[in-house]
């Protein structure tokens, strides 16, 4: 078994390859940078990518790579994007075309998205009929608007009418909120998302507004899982916040966990390194802007043996290198210098 952090500019890029087969998780932010880092390494065929959220640091690189010569048969998606799609072909809700009708900017020199304000705060508008707080099914909610401004509605239609165009087979996974093993595949494991059948459209605004809120704050949790190899977590931006207070998530020793880029100091991640639990977990992280030291919390729950790598550690290292372990003879190897930043 083989995995690699993509060397990737910015964001998200995980290839993990076993018995001949290869899933990508996330493909970054600019456009050509997974691609290029894919052609670098003479790859031709990639059986199942895998997208976690609709940050663009997260799934930028994605039309590029499908439109690519590289084989990919099998694409996964939060089901929110082709629910996006069909509410905008049913022309009933005024925020999707809101946020669809921002400009968004060119990158800026941490290259990262953000849009032009409208004249009158989003935060501040009661022009779709709710306030910030609103009662939704079971609970009240704080809507983070700052980040449904960041959402790039044209990126994602585009994505599923790529995915479309090229005959891909496309699973579209929901977000449960909760924490159960659901079999995706074979090997992949939704700890906090399902296969979803049955796409609607939303049925208002305040619907899309919430599960485009939740699903990009939490991100979608999956693990690779087969028997006598490690496992693989990938957490994307996950706080964790789909597990109770009791729980947590336990791994096989030696397993991999993908860190938030986003860092331990990070109050919602910090707070997730603290709920995995396992022997000798090694933690990968791909570099971000928002670089941040190791936490004092996370410092006190360091386990006995547990490893970290980067594909950039500030402020030692002024370029990317990707993070390559191989699994053999029962033990992960590597040339990669153990990091201090995660």
């Amino acid at each position: 078994m083989k995995f690699t952090a993509l060397a990737i500019n910015n964001g998200d890029s995980f290839l993990l390859e076993n018995e001949g087969k290869r899933i990508l998780v996330d493909t970054g932010l600019r456009s050509l940078n997974c691609l290029n880092e894919l052609n670098l390494k003479g790859i031709q065929k990639i059986d199942i990518v895998v997208i976690t959220h609709y940050d663009s640091d997260h799934m930028g690189g994605l039309i590029e790579l499908l439109n690519s010569n590289i084989d990919i048969p099998e694409v996964w998606l939060p089901d929110n994007f082709k629910r996006i799609q069909l509410t905008l072909l049913e022309d009933n809700s005024n925020l999707l075309r809101y946020l669809k009708n921002i400009d968004v900017q060119p990158e800026d020199e941490y290259g990262t998205y953000d849009v032009i304000e409208d004249s009158v705060p989003l935060e501040n508008s009661n022009r779709f009929g709710y306030t910030l707080f609103d009662v939704y099914q079971d609970g009240i909610i704080l809507f983070n608007l700052t980040n449904l401004r960041k959402v790039n509605i044209s990126k994602i239609e585009e994505i599923v009418n790529v995915c479309h165009a090229r005959r891909k087979n496309v699973k579209w996974l929901h977000y449960t909120g909760f924490l159960q093993g659901f079999r995706i595949s074979s090997t992949m494991i939704g700890l906090n998302c399902k296969v979803n059948r049955n796409l609607s459209p939303y049925k208002d605004d305040l619907e899309a507004l919430y599960f485009l809120s939740r699903i990009n704050h939490e991100s979608l949790v999956l693990k690779y899982h087969t028997n006598g190899l490690p496992e693989i977590l990938f957490t994307a931006d996950s706080g964790f916040e789909f597990l109770n207070s009791n729980q947590s998530i336990s791994l096989e020793n030696d397993s991999i966990v993908t860190a938030p880029h986003h860092g331990s100091a990070s109050p919602e991640n910090a707070r997730g390194y603290g709920l995995i639990k396992g022997s000798n977990l090694i933690y990968v992280r791909s570099e971000n802007s928002r670089v941040t030291t190791l936490s004092r919390l996370y410092i006190n729950r360091r386990q006995s043996g547990l490893l970290n790598y980067c594909t950039k550690c500030r402020p030692v290292s002024i370029s990317f290198s990707e993070v390559c372990l191989q699994y053999s003879n029962n033990q992960w190897n590597t040339s990669n210098f153990v990091c201090s930043c995660l």
